[in-house]
Formats: structure tokens, sequence, C-alpha cells
């Protein structure tokens, strides 16, 4: 997976604009929602999370509070090699009691540790974040404190403040 397909709310809501790209869209639900150029608006994020929809996204639908929807889009994108979108998967499986969770979050695991170790400091934020909140099955609090710190160093600023947070709880 590339790092982010833009690097601002304005970037991907041109391109989502533009082209009606589905992931284009997806990234401006994201920075719609605390980007410095969205300006944490709510509406905005619905907004492109629904044209996300419209173009297929399964991940938009979990933005768009659409489960069933997302349900139906997401396995054929974790299949494709979407880390994220394995991950999106991994709750809502669990929570309809797919025995199906288990394999999606090894499947979601091993993604993000071969796109870490290319290295890609964002992967490596997800993956730490993942492993600190158990978001694979168990908690692995310092495994998850040292990747966030590797994607600190390389300067994911969202890593930085997830590690600070897990050192002031007390996690290794």
């Amino acid at each position: 997976e590339p790092a982010k397909p833009c690097l601002s709310f304005t970037a991907c809501a041109d391109g989502c604009a533009d082209g009606g790209h589905a992931e284009l869209c997806y990234e401006a639900s994201i920075f719609a929602f605390g980007a410095p150029d969205a300006g944490r608006d709510l509406q905005a994020v619905v907004q492109f999370a629904n044209l996300s929809c419209e173009g297929g996204d399964g991940r938009g639908f979990v933005r768009a509070n659409r489960p069933a929807d997302a349900l139906e889009k997401l396995p054929a994108q974790c299949e494709a090699g979407n880390a994220e979108a394995c991950e999106l998967l991994i709750p809502l499986q669990r929570e309809r009691g797919d025995a199906a969770a288990d394999a999606t979050a090894t499947r979601a695991r091993a993604l993000l540790e071969a796109t870490c170790k290319q290295p890609e400091p964002f992967a490596c934020a997800r993956l730490g974040s993942a492993l600190i909140g158990g978001r694979f099955g168990k908690v692995e609090a310092k495994e998850g404190a040292a990747v966030l710190e590797r994607a600190c160093e390389a300067g994911v600023a969202g890593a930085c403040i997830e590690l600070a947070l897990a050192l002031t709880r007390g996690v290794p």
C-alpha cells in the first residue's frame, strides 16, 4: 500500500471530485475529520465517505456507518492486499461472531508487518497502534510501543502522540 495517495484534504477532495476515485474520496473523509485545511468538518466526512461508497470502497462504508455494506466489500479488498480494509473488517466480523475474524487479523498483521519493513512509516504506525490496542487478538504493548517509536522517529506525528499517550498510561 502507498503511504498516502494524497497529502492534504484539498488534494484528496480535488482528486475525488475530478475523477470520482473511491480511494481519494475515502482519504478526503479521513482528512475532513481533523486536517488543518479541513477543520473537522463532520458534514464533509459523511459526504466524502458516501462518495467513496458509491465508488465501491468498503472502507467508506465503515466511515458512513453502513456495516452490512462494508461486510460485503471489505473481504475482497482485504484479499487484494489492503491492510486497512483487513483492519476494519476484523471488528465487524467479531461483532457478528464470524470465525473468519482470526484469519483476517492474521492477514492484516502480516500485511502491515511486510509494509512496515519496506520501511513504510504510516504502516508502522498502524501496526504499532493495532498491537497496543489488541486489535489482532491480544494486547502486545511492548512490541507495539517499539513499532510506534520507529514510526515516530520516521516523522509520523500521530505515532508520536499515540506513543506518548501509551507511555503516560504505563505501557512499557
